[in-house]
């Protein structure tokens, strides 16, 4: 399940649970998420379950994706990372179990 705080351009927030392992995030109705502004693209970005981590990817959009201020075209996310979409600030709220270091 991924689990995502999503504020809007008016600085209002909602929290949203994606059942499942990948999440399309994009003005399109039939997105997963959908972000209705004109600063996000049709299919903007994906997450992606590889493993035990989520990977977001830029889709081609127009005005870029961006984590933690950074602009990206792939990375994998974690717990409370800060994602930009055109106007939308997004919050990754999925918990993503950490594998132990191992020992020498």
């Amino acid at each position: 399940m991924i689990t995502l705080e999503i504020e809007n351009p008016n600085g209002e927030r909602r929290i949203v649970h994606i059942a499942g392992d990948r999440a399309i995030l994009g003005r399109a109705p039939a997105s997963d998420v959908q972000l209705r502004h004109e600063t996000v693209s049709t299919k903007h970005a994906q997450i992606v379950r590889e493993g035990p981590a989520f990977v977001l990817r830029d889709l081609e959009s127009y005005n870029g994706t961006y984590v933690n201020g950074r602009w990206i075209a792939e990375t994998t996310l974690k717990f409370k990372d800060k994602i930009g979409i055109g106007r939308f600030h997004l919050t990754f709220l999925t918990k993503v179990p950490v594998e132990p270091k191992k020992r020498k």
